[in-house]
């Protein structure tokens, strides 16, 4: 039996705005009425629409589908009248998300967030679907602190984030990436999205990453003079290796940015491949990678050398291939700067090995060789001093010291025990007898009993001073710094 469709000779924006544009072209779909009463929304299909695609539909609209299919050829001219990018009327309609009732509340939602990261000085803003609502956190001082919205407001905030990240608002069972850029607060913030399919629903992270131009290091990263000067000394060779070392978020970029900024002049070509660009500078050109047009840090490095470069930061050496690069790069005259993941100063060398640097190479190319780590530093306001289980005095900075500080928390510190972050360094800087325990492999056990004779202070040695003055927990220090 074949029924006759009506379709309204008007359809209202907020109708349309139950179903993005993007829907509709891509799937063949259009709505041309929704009943308050019912809450049920007509939305007319071309034949033959996946059963898997109608589902998708169905669980992002909290209202029950009358689906009705009616010629695809139809379908197109709807869309192109009403979606049209001329219609004025729909210009932002096709923008919304697909939650007409609550649309002006998510979006209000979503800003707040998105402001309150920016406020924060948070790295990373997470959306968890959980069963008992979406969970908020943010990584402020490279600890999560979180809060809980309503079940209800899930699916709209992460279909606003999806809509202002470009991405498929339909797709739940794939992991996502994009990225978006507002002005807040009167700084130009770049936000990249990544989704995970979880059991509850999806997970959302967005990086938070201040684009306004690098003027000097944050807050968290304050470089001491000594280290600043060691740091422009090396990078004003002419050619050579040197790498920041230290785990994911602890402020290896901003130190490379720092050096770069303290040698950047008219009179140097200084390229940058980053990913992403996470401050735009002044006179340096910068590259961003992007595998899915196998636009790669070795890719890129590879061109860049074509572009008389005297300077080159890498954002990170992840592979041996871009490793080897490097050096060799480093071995024809030019200095290259980058970034490794390693437990402290002297693992870099092993890690150069794991990657296939012959060990001659590195002892030649090798200039030195920064280790970091940001840990927490105690609000002044409330934090206790304490006398520690003698067990643990053991490990503590000075035998005369027995009382250590802790974490409380205040309404200074937003009840967490810190406030703002303190960066530790170990810089190691080649000689020629380090350059000949490296060309003869010399076990790393050799390498660190030889710098313990020098008086070279260890990651360890540094958090151990300021564990004694009150600064870091001694909590903080176990976690983060390797006990060497």
């Amino acid at each position: 039996m074949i029924y006759a469709i009506e379709i309204p000779s008007q359809i209202s924006s907020d109708v349309l705005a139950l179903i993005p544009a993007q829907w509709a072209r891509k799937h063949g779909i259009f709505p041309i009425k929704y009943c308050h009463r019912e809450k049920e929304i007509t939305i007319l299909k071309k034949n033959g629409l996946q059963e898997e695609i109608k589902a998708a539909i169905a669980f992002h609209l909290p209202y029950r589908i009358r689906w009705q299919a009616i010629s695809g050829n139809v379908i197109e001219r709807l869309i192109e009248t009403y979606y049209s990018n001329s219609g004025k009327k729909l210009e932002s309609a096709t923008q919304r998300d697909p939650f007409s009732e609550k649309s002006h509340q998510v979006v209000e939602m979503v800003e707040f967030f998105l402001k309150k990261a920016v406020e924060a000085r948070a790295s990373d803003l997470h959306f968890e679907s959980m069963q008992e609502g979406l969970k908020v956190r943010m990584r402020i001082d490279g600890a999560l602190i979180e809060e809980l919205v309503e079940k209800k407001m899930e699916k709209g905030i992460i279909a606003r984030i999806k809509v202002l990240a470009n991405l498929d608002i339909m797709e739940m069972r794939r992991p996502q990436d994009g990225r978006f850029q507002r002005v807040l607060n009167g700084k130009k913030m770049d936000f990249r999205v990544s989704t995970l399919p979880t059991f509850h629903g999806e997970s959302v992270v967005l990086r938070v990453l201040d684009k306004t131009p690098f003027v000097s290091e944050s807050s968290s990263v304050v470089i001491p003079s000594k280290i600043r000067n060691e740091l422009a000394s090396i990078a004003n060779s002419n050619s050579g290796l040197f790498l920041v070392t230290g785990p994911t978020g602890s402020g290896k970029t901003t130190t490379l940015y720092v050096t770069l900024r303290t040698i950047n002049s008219p009179n140097l070509k200084i390229n940058t491949i980053e990913d992403p660009v996470e401050y735009e500078l002044d006179g340096i050109v910068q590259s961003e990678v992007n595998p899915a047009i196998d636009f790669t840090f070795a890719s890129i490095l590879r061109s860049v050398l074509r572009h008389d470069p005297d300077k080159i930061m890498i954002g990170e050496i992840r592979d041996a291939e871009t490793a080897k690069i490097a050096v060799q790069a480093a071995l024809t005259g030019h200095l290259v700067m980058s970034t490794l993941h390693t437990n402290d100063a002297p693992s870099t060398i092993i890690r150069l090995m794991d990657l296939g640097i012959e060990a001659y190479k590195i002892a030649s190319t090798l200039k030195a060789v920064l280790s970091q780590r940001l840990l927490r530093q105690l609000c002044p306001e409330c934090k206790q001093i304490y006398t520690p289980h003698p067990q643990l005095l053991i490990n503590n900075p000075c035998n005369s010291t027995t009382s250590l500080c802790k974490a409380t928390g205040c309404n200074k510190c937003n009840h967490t025990g810190y406030n703002g972050r303190k960066v530790i360094f170990e810089l190691i800087k080649m000689n020629p007898h380090i350059q000949s325990l490296i060309s003869k492999r010399a076990p790393l056990h050799e390498l660190k009993d030889y710098l313990k004779s020098t008086q070279h202070q260890t990651l360890f040695d540094v958090a151990r001073q300021f564990l004694a003055q009150g600064i870091i927990s001694y909590d903080d220090l176990i976690k983060n710094i390797p006990l060497s």
